[in-house]
């Protein structure tokens, strides 16, 4: 469909996330053969889906659930999958999210990821920066200058939660501060141990 999902591993640069879906529109070529192949149209400009030429009802991905009115034209609900060894350690940022957040000007994997960095400090780990193991003994917290360990992290629950909701609500605005006009919504989940 026209989602996107990304995942970056610790210790891995943010520019060098990886994105673990295809879009699944009429500009992909694989997906543009398909549709052509079952007798569908694609709009050269949009890369839209048509039953026929000159139809102006249209659908804009090439894949999509229960689309009976448009399965003639080759609008499929097939999956397809991705498989990534997860890292021993554990420790990987996913983030879902809709067309509409990749939509802005320079939305790339790299932006997201430092994006979601700068809006979730606890989530320096990430960058696999030397950890901090100290609390402060009078409120039981790490410094909020010092990188978590994992253990850390874990007992930070909460203020993880928060910092990663603070996270998608910035990536959202600064996809609109980047022109996107579409419809936005995101998931960021940190991924423990495997």
């Amino acid at each position: 469909g026209d989602a996107r999902c990304l995942l970056r591993k610790r210790g891995v640069p943010a520019e060098l996330g990886i994105t673990l879906t295809v879009d699944h529109d009429g500009k992909n070529e694989t997906e543009r053969a398909r549709i052509i192949e079952a007798g569908g149209y694609i709009n050269p400009d949009t890369g839209s889906v048509h039953l026929e030429k000159g139809s102006k009802n249209y659908r804009q991905p090439t894949r999509a659930w229960g689309d009976f009115e448009f399965a003639p034209a080759g609008i499929i609900c097939t999956p397809e999958f991705t498989v990534v060894e997860r890292s021993a350690d554990g420790l990987e940022l996913l983030v879902l999210g809709c067309d509409g957040v990749f939509e802005g000007k320079d939305m790339d994997t790299g932006t997201i990821f430092n994006k979601v960095e700068q809006s979730a400090p606890l989530l320096s780990i990430i960058r696999g920066e030397s950890a901090a193991t100290t609390k402060d003994r009078h409120t039981n917290e790490v410094p909020s200058n010092t990188v978590p360990d994992l253990g850390v992290l874990t007992e930070s629950k909460p203020r993880v939660t928060d910092q990663l909701n603070q996270a998608c609500e910035a990536v959202l605005l600064l996809g609109l501060d980047r022109g996107t006009t579409d419809n936005q919504s995101i998931c960021i989940a940190l991924l423990g141990r495997a």
